[in-house]
């Protein structure tokens, strides 16, 4: 088995073996998605420490940051991956 390789892909209905290639690239999306975690978490820190009335504001927009990055990185795999069917 390949890393990253989910050994029961052929037991999940849609699901397909990926090349290579495709389980490079999903790899590395996830990782950089790993360094966006990291860094996200440090701007809610330094966010935090700021002025009080500044937060609620900064804060709604980081998490729609977050959410909108996390809907990238979904929509980047499931380009690559390319599952079959609706979900």
């Amino acid at each position: 088995m390949r890393e990253g390789e989910n050994p029961m892909v052929e037991k999940v209905s849609g699901y397909r073996v990926l090349s290579d290639t495709e389980l490079f690239f999903v790899n590395g999306l996830k990782a950089d998605g790993d360094k966006f975690t990291r860094l996200l978490h440090d701007i809610e820190n330094e966010i935090k420490s700021g002025p009080p009335a500044l937060q609620a504001e900064r804060l709604r927009s980081l998490a729609l940051g977050k959410t909108n990055l996390q809907q990238a990185y979904m929509w980047l795999i499931r380009a690559v991956a390319a599952p079959q069917g609706l979900v």
